[in-house]
């Protein structure tokens, strides 16, 4: 498949309320902080949600901020789901994590 130019930016974390202001949800926190600095709190009606990831998709700006739902030590299911669907070559995402 040939390189679709999105950057997948992945901030990952778990799930639950006692992890919810945690050093474990520093990436989370940072996906809020860049889709707020890039003003796309606009696009909330293209938050795509799976069983294993919340993700945002951009086209205008070539790109996907993604929260995987798994716990952390599982995300990269959700990963791989994510650069299989938009055809993100490996060195076109970025990892957030604490």
């Amino acid at each position: 498949m040939e390189n679709s130019g999105y950057t997948l930016i992945a901030g990952l974390g778990n799930i639950g309320e006692k992890f919810h202001h945690t050093r474990h949800n520093l990436g989370f926190n940072l996906v809020d902080f860049i889709a707020n600095q890039l003003d796309l709190l606009d696009y909330q009606h293209r938050i795509k949600e799976t069983d294993t990831y919340w993700a945002l998709v951009v086209p205008e700006i070539k790109i996907i901020l993604t929260k995987p739902k798994t716990m952390m030590n599982l995300s990269g299911k959700a990963i791989r789901q994510l650069k299989s669907e938009y055809g993100i070559k490996q060195y076109r995402y970025i990892y957030c994590l604490r």
